[in-house]
């Protein structure tokens, strides 16, 4: 029985058989839940029953994430994640950062486009949406984003960003001061976390420095400059 739907084929039983087999794949789908009672019967009609759950589903799910993008700089510890799973008929759950599960809501139908390019469709078809806000300290990220499907298969991805909410740090130390000439020679230090510096003089950029963010240390550098007042 499939399904609370009693199957017509019956299964005649040796005495001397151990171990029987019955192919019911034609009552079943690939994809789907399915509950299956087997209904054993003696030849002096006592009756036994034992009821299976059998979920099937595909392998391998796609993860399409949204947000946040691929190295994307944050200035608030809260970041949203958003995405969408595909190729999974009966999904589970969504787990980020390998402890937090996620919202989830099935579209029957959605295009969805490339985040970079609004113009460029990556799939079309049945999805489940997934959102979820989620706190960081400051700092560099690696985030893993796991969906599992109710079949116990799963497939993840790691998404790498940064979070930045710390200010970046100026001093100005006066080293010299010609009166006459009305200039003056400074001695400036600036300090940021990701690695990046931009110094202005009014509307003049007199300085820029801009590495590859990183956060094993923060960047610091010393810049002596003259100018008139």
């Amino acid at each position: 029985m499939i399904n609370d739907e009693l199957l017509e084929d019956i299964m005649i039983i040796e005495e001397e058989m151990e171990s029987y087999e019955f192919d019911i794949k034609e009552y079943m789908d690939d994809f789907g839940e399915y509950e299956i009672t087997v209904i054993s019967v003696d030849k002096l009609l006592n009756m036994n029953s034992e009821t299976i759950t059998y979920i099937g589903d595909n392998y391998d799910p796609y993860i399409f994430l949204m947000k946040p993008k691929l190295f994307d700089i944050y200035n608030t510890r809260d970041v949203l994640f958003e995405g969408y799973v595909a190729n999974y008929n009966l999904l589970d759950k969504v787990i980020i950062n390998e402890e937090v599960e996620a919202d989830i809501e099935f579209i029957e139908y959605i295009d969805l486009r490339h985040p970079d390019d609004p113009n460029t469709i990556i799939y079309s078809g049945p999805a489940y949406k997934f959102t979820k806000t989620l706190t960081f300290e400051d700092g560099y990220q690696e985030i893993r984003v796991e969906a599992i499907s109710k079949a116990g298969n799963s497939g993840s991805l790691v998404r790498r960003f940064y979070v930045d909410t710390t200010p970046p740090e100026l001093e100005i130390e006066v080293k010299e001061v010609d009166y006459e000439n009305l200039t003056a020679e400074l001695e400036i230090t600036m300090r940021d976390n990701l690695g990046y510096l931009k110094l202005m003089l009014w509307d003049s950029q007199i300085y820029e420095y801009d590495y590859p963010p990183c956060y094993s240390r923060a960047c610091r550098k010393e810049y002596n400059i003259y100018c008139r007042y």
